[in-house]
């Protein structure tokens, strides 16, 4: 992590994921890489590759836009 250029935090986060297109498909995950550029967060059920999901952060962040990258 440390030759990459943006700054990353390792602190664990729940957030709450929910689809774009299934509105009542929702989970519950935590975060364990975060950064200017995005999230890696880990949830008990699979997304498809390149979902679009919404994620909400515990720490009360506005809805934020995503898709699954892998």
């Amino acid at each position: 992590m440390d030759d990459r250029k943006e700054k990353r935090s390792r602190k664990a986060v729940l957030a709450m994921l929910s689809s774009t297109t299934e509105p009542l498909a929702v989970a519950l995950a935590s975060t364990e890489n975060v950064s200017s550029c995005g999230m890696r967060v880990q949830t008990d059920q699979p997304w498809e590759l390149d979902s679009r999901l919404l994620v909400e952060t515990s720490l009360g962040d506005r809805w934020s836009r995503a898709r699954v990258v892998y």
